[in-house]
């Protein structure tokens, strides 16, 4: 079941980083959190092991494209200097999130494992409902054509263009 949301999570991280491209940070970030929502819930009321597998790489998916669309939205919306800490922070307080989920699924062992599943899902569409979206997100795509990066150090344009047409990567090729 691990490996079904692992796949998940990569493969989800890969699509939802390009639809990030495409139609924006923040609503990628609302959908795909309510597909960690619903799949997440769906979990828990599964009956057999394929089914149970495919809710697991389903979530998986969502939890890949909140990655991707949230380290993105942060290392757009922080300043540089800032950036990596910020980033940093991200990535470990993700294991803080795993480490509640399982306090949470310790305390309602006497209701079942199911429940877990339920406490997850809700906790999920409240986020979808009111994202943890700064006023700062998708900042990069306002300012293209600009000249400004943020700091008031010059032109970023290079910058922004370097990542469209590309899924978002960096390269000297795109």
């Amino acid at each position: 079941m691990t490996a079904a949301f692992l796949v998940g999570w990569s493969i989800g991280g890969f699509i939802f980083g390009v639809i990030g491209d495409r139609i924006g940070r923040t609503g990628t970030m609302i959908l795909t959190i309510l597909i960690y929502a619903v799949f997440t819930g769906l979990s828990g009321l599964v009956q057999s092991w394929p089914a149970y597998a495919f809710m697991r790489f389903m979530t998986g998916l969502g939890v890949g494209g909140e990655w991707a669309a949230g380290a993105a939205m942060v290392a757009e919306v922080f300043p540089a200097r800032s950036r990596p800490m910020a980033l940093g922070l991200l990535q470990a307080l993700s294991g803080v999130g795993n480490m509640m989920a399982s306090v949470v699924t310790f305390l309602m062992a006497d209701l079942g494992w199911r429940w877990a599943y339920a406490v997850g899902a809700c906790a999920g569409a409240a986020r979808a409902v009111d994202p943890p979206v700064g006023q700062g997100a998708g900042e990069m795509e306002s300012r293209q054509g600009t000249g400004d990066d943020g700091k008031g150090n010059g032109d970023d344009r290079r910058a922004v263009s370097a990542t469209r047409g590309c899924g978002g990567i960096r390269s000297p090729r795109c």
